[in-house]
């Protein structure tokens, strides 16, 4: 996928659970390309919440393994799972090591 100029990129993310409702965020391709230099490959993180059956514990350390054309970081987690973080949606940091 290509990103130009002002392109707006849609992302419908998880069903939240509780509410029962879609949660829409919105990317434009500037701010994009701010994550994918905020977070470059091997960028170390530490999860502090993901709304997810499958999420890792809140506290889990892993290593950014690349972000996609609309935002998503991918995460290797140490704890072995694979499982993209999404800005807006997900709450992480940055860890110095």
């Amino acid at each position: 996928m290509c990103l130009m100029g002002t392109l707006r990129i849609i992302i419908v993310l998880r069903v939240a659970r509780k509410k029962r409702r879609l949660k829409v965020f919105e990317l434009r391709s500037e701010e994009v390309k701010r994550m994918k230099e905020r977070y470059p490959v091997g960028t170390r993180v530490e999860l502090d919440f993901m709304d997810d059956v499958q999420a890792p514990p809140v506290g889990t350390r892993g290593e950014v393994d690349w972000v996609d054309d609309i935002g998503t970081v991918h995460v290797k987690w140490d704890n072995g799972s694979y499982l993209g973080l999404i800005s807006g949606a997900d709450r992480f940091h940055v860890v110095k090591e």
